[in-house]
């Protein structure tokens, strides 16, 4: 600011009329009187003044502790006690006292020692306006004052007390009152000798010493100007070296003043800045701030604090933090706006925010997880009776019969269901997939059945099959792709109908493509592509598509999985999948996937005869159903079987006639006691018996571990008998 808040004019001369006394009585009379009243006036201007500007200077110490609102106290402290110190040009009889509001002292720069004695007994004199009270009281009423002080010692001070209401302090500035009239009362001592003189010479030596008050007069206001220089810079140094933008405006908006800081933020110069308005730099400014506020409320110091944006000269916008409050400035009331670049702190709130999706994400595939493991197993109990079943019957079933190819689809639709829970298995990470060489053109022409079943018929579905090509995969996840990539098409043709087209070819990917699709390398592809006349998908959510969760489909019709389940199949099998749409028109993906270069010798088609045996089994799970099919399965194959649905009961029967059995098959979870458990009790009561561990799904036991504790061979439900018999025989054989 080029004024100092405080600053009133001073007078800097006295015109001296040339009066034409009649006798050297009168004179001397008149040029004392003269004088003597014109120099108390002085005297009393000058100490108006010196109030003012110590109230003034305790504001500012006052701002500085705003400013630094978010610092302890002890920060807060020190950086008042440093700005006072920089500031000050020469030795001074001045010091800084600031009470908490119990009055106790805090910091005193000329008594360190007193800090934390109380001072709420010191007495405030008053004056016509303000009754004389204690310094505990001004703390309580949080009143800013500047006159006469007495100290806890007794001395006289002039003081000036700002209140601080966030922190409930007093800062009070404080000099001797002594040591200041000693400045200013030096005249009036020359004025009362220059009494005894001029009663005693003629006019002119009357008229001179007038002239010599008036000059020791014009010295000492020369010196209050000094002091209030002094009072300036101080104040500058600390409005310039403060690290946050501040503002000084008027009610209606135009700047008075600003500091380096805001200049820098902002890219204006000074000059420039002070030319503009609020409003230019903040558009919703007078949206979130109503002057009318402080005009109603005249009393009402304490700041606002909002959050706004501020504009740039290049016209770009960053957040900021606000504390506006009300300052006096030459005598007139402006707003005081310190703002906060806050850049930093929205980029950490919008990365925690991203953070906590992700964890949000995080959480739904982790529930998937807990709910697909527990789905699997109970799932894979079930199907071990509709298979083992279905293999008991199709023994019974007389070849070429309806009743057997009946019976073949129930057994087909099995598998597939084991190899769906394996899928879900696998996208829950739960369980590993295998992949072996399939020719995707038997899973497509199959999927594209079940389909054109399950779709309206004013849906037409027309099929381009060319690719004979093998790819390393799994064919349940394959078919998969195919199925959700056509229910997701009719999905969109299903009010007005239209086309589905269905391509398989084959594709030889050069490095001009690939350079297009980094996660592709160049050779050999089959490409796979899905089209519908449907209402297409606009810009804005085809780049979302594959992202879990995300769906545009009503509540009850989507779960927003199926593109993402898609996208992941994708990629785990090496190839890469991209969607191309026409808003109202079309929608069109394609997927590839590598092909295998060399083309595979065609697997034998002679099936070997089903091992059998005939050695003694002890077979347990706590599923009855389980038991009577698998009973029944050993014994068609030559076994002699003995089962039991308890763990403990069987752990009795093998302890009695541990030599009898050649062999055991248990399941995994079972109640009292788990296969885990009782396969470690059977090893103990017979190290060599050969245990085969059966799982409908175990998130603690593997292969590997099975394998640690002298299980022999871990199997997952639901078992094909011929995948039985197989496992049963290599045990029994490696064992002898």
């Amino acid at each position: 600011m080029t004024q100092n808040p405080t600053d009133k004019p001073l007078k800097s001369s006295w015109k001296i009329p040339a009066i034409a006394f009649s006798s050297a009585g009168l004179s001397i009379i008149c040029a004392l009187s003269i004088g003597f009243f014109a120099f108390k006036s002085s005297l009393r201007m000058t100490e108006r003044e010196y109030h003012a500007f110590y109230l003034k200077e305790a504001q500012m110490l006052v701002k500085a502790a705003e400013i630094q609102k978010d610092a302890s106290d002890e920060d807060i402290l020190n950086t008042i006690q440093r700005i006072w110190g920089a500031a000050k040009a020469k030795p001074s009889d001045e010091y800084i006292c600031i009470v908490d509001k119990g009055s106790r002292l805090i910091l005193h720069t000329a008594n360190p020692g007193t800090v934390d004695n109380y001072a709420g007994e010191n007495q405030i004199i008053g004056d016509k306006k303000n009754p004389s009270c204690k310094l505990s009281d001004l703390v309580k009423s949080q009143k800013n004052y500047a006159g006469d002080y007495i100290s806890s010692t007794g001395y006289k001070q002039v003081a000036a007390f700002a209140a601080a209401p966030e922190k409930g302090w007093m800062v009070g500035l404080h000099r001797s009152k002594a040591a200041l009239m000693k400045d200013v009362e030096g005249g009036i001592r020359f004025s009362k000798y220059g009494f005894l003189i001029i009663c005693g010479l003629l006019m002119p030596l009357s008229l001179l010493l007038i002239y010599a008050t008036f000059h020791v007069a014009q010295k000492r206001r020369q010196l209050a100007e000094n002091a209030l220089q002094e009072g300036e810079e101080r104040f500058r140094a600390l409005f310039e070296q403060a690290a946050e933008a501040i503002f000084v405006h008027d009610l209606n908006g135009h700047f008075r003043d600003v500091n380096h800081i805001a200049c820098q933020r902002l890219g204006y110069e000074k000059n420039e800045l002070l030319n503009l308005k609020v409003n230019d730099i903040d558009v919703d400014f007078f949206e979130q701030y109503d002057p009318a506020r402080f005009l109603a409320e005249p009393k009402q110091n304490a700041p606002i604090v909002f959050e706004s944006r501020h504009l740039r000269k290049d016209g770009s916008a960053f957040p900021v933090e606000v504390s506006l409050g009300p300052i006096h400035f030459v005598g007139q009331r402006l707003m005081l706006a310190v703002a906060r670049d806050i850049s930093d702190r929205k980029q950490a709130e919008k990365e925690r925010a991203k953070l906590e999706a992700q964890v949000q994400e995080a959480q739904k595939m982790q529930a998937i997880g807990t709910l697909a493991g527990g789905i699997a197993h109970d799932f894979n109990n079930i199907l071990s009776s509709v298979i083992g079943f279905t293999e008991l019957a199709l023994d019974d079933a007389k070849q070429g019969t309806l009743q057997q190819e009946n019976l073949k689809e129930v057994l087909k639709a099995g598998n597939r269901a084991k190899d769906l829970v394996r899928q879900i298995l696998t996208f829950s990470r739960q369980a590993e997939q295998k992949q072996k060489p399939v020719q995707v053109k038997i899973i497509v022409k199959e999927a594209l059945k079940l389909l054109r079943a399950s779709i309206p018929t004013t849906i037409e579905i027309k099929q381009n099959v060319q690719s004979n090509a093998l790819v390393i995969g799994d064919s349940t996840q394959i078919h998969q792709i195919l199925m959700n990539l056509c229910t997701n098409a009719a999905h969109a043709m299903q009010d007005k109908g239209g086309i589905l087209t269905v391509d398989l070819s084959d594709a030889e990917l050069d490095s001009e493509f690939v350079s297009k699709h980094p996660d592709l390398k160049p050779g050999p592809y089959i490409k796979l592509t899905v089209t519908d006349t449907g209402q297409g998908i606009p810009a804005s959510t085809i780049e979302k598509i594959f992202e879990p969760f995300f769906t545009t489909k009503e509540k009850e019709k989507g779960t927003g999985m199926g593109l993402s389940v898609v996208h992941g199949i994708v990629h785990s099998h090496g190839g890469v999948i991209y969607a191309h749409s026409e808003p109202g028109e079309t929608s069109t993906f394609n997927v590839f996937l590598p092909a295998l270069e060399k083309c595979l010798k065609p697997e034998d088609r002679f099936e070997k005869p089903i091992p059998t045996g005939t050695e003694r089994i002890l077979f347990i799970d706590d599923e009855p159903a389980i038991v009577n099919t698998s009973k029944q399965i050993l014994e068609s194959l030559g076994y002699d079987v003995v089962t039991s649905v308890s763990s403990i009961e069987a752990l009795r029967l093998f302890n009695a006639q541990k030599d009898s059995f050649d062999l055991v098959i248990t399941d995994m979870t079972m109640p009292q006691m788990t296969g885990e458990v009782l396969a470690g009790e059977l090893i103990r009561i017979k190290p060599d018996i050969p245990i085969i561990l059966c799982t409908g799904f175990s998130a603690s036991m593997d292969e590997k571990k099975a394998k640690d504790m002298g299980i022999r061979a871990f199997v997952s439900k639901p078992i094909l008998k011929r995948k039985l018999a197989e496992i049963i025989r290599d045990v029994l054989d490696a064992f002898c």
